[in-house]
């Protein structure tokens, strides 16, 4: 009869706590809508559009609003935040969806599916009184359509960064470390959802 020691028990433990790891980590992509049947089994091939901001609320106010209480000379700055933002959750969507067989691409008019990420809301996480309400956010609403512009899914992606005055002091990095693991998120979303 074969036992088991305390010494053959550290491969399983460590596999048992990686998956409770794993199943504590947060799901920062919600299914709005899928289509069912699911056409995108399958799929290895999607264009992805540039982010486009629609109706953007910032720290709850209009965009406009928001420029106008930071002042003239910060727009440059805001405005080159919104592009890392929309950069960072590109680049994280196709280094995502590659590593799980997905060819994701920006300019890929012979791509059957669409990735269409639009950004509806950020939270700046400017540093405010008390310091835990300082949180970076942003929420973007993607769609999958197919060439013709049909919705097949659709699906919110929200995640926020908190302020720390050491680890995370740059209202600008914990934007873009945001959307890089929305990105990220999303690229895994979508290889799951072509059942790689």
């Amino acid at each position: 009869m074969k036992t088991t020691t305390a010494k053959g028990l550290g491969p399983a433990l460590s596999l048992c706590l990686c998956g409770l790891l794993a199943s504590c980590a947060p799901n920062l992509v919600t299914p709005v809508s899928q289509a069912n049947p699911n056409p995108l089994v399958g799929a290895k091939r999607f264009e992805v559009k540039d982010v486009r901001y629609v109706d953007l609320r910032v720290d709850g106010k209009s965009e406009d609003a928001y420029k106008a209480g930071i002042g003239e000379e910060a727009w440059s700055d805001w405005d080159e935040d919104k592009r890392w933002i929309a950069r960072y959750f590109v680049d994280h969507v196709q280094s995502s969806a590659a590593a799980g067989g997905v060819q994701v691409q920006t300019d890929d008019p012979g791509a059957p599916f669409v990735i269409v990420p639009t950004v509806s809301m950020i939270d700046t996480g400017y540093y405010r009184i008390p310091a835990w309400n300082a949180v970076s956010r942003v929420n973007y609403n993607v769609s999958i359509t197919d060439r013709s512009g049909k919705r097949i899914d659709q699906v919110e992606a929200v995640h926020g960064i908190p302020f720390d005055a050491i680890l995370a002091p740059s209202t600008s990095g914990r934007l873009q470390k945001v959307a890089a693991m929305l990105g990220d998120s999303v690229g895994e979303y979508v290889v799951e959802r072509t059942g790689g």
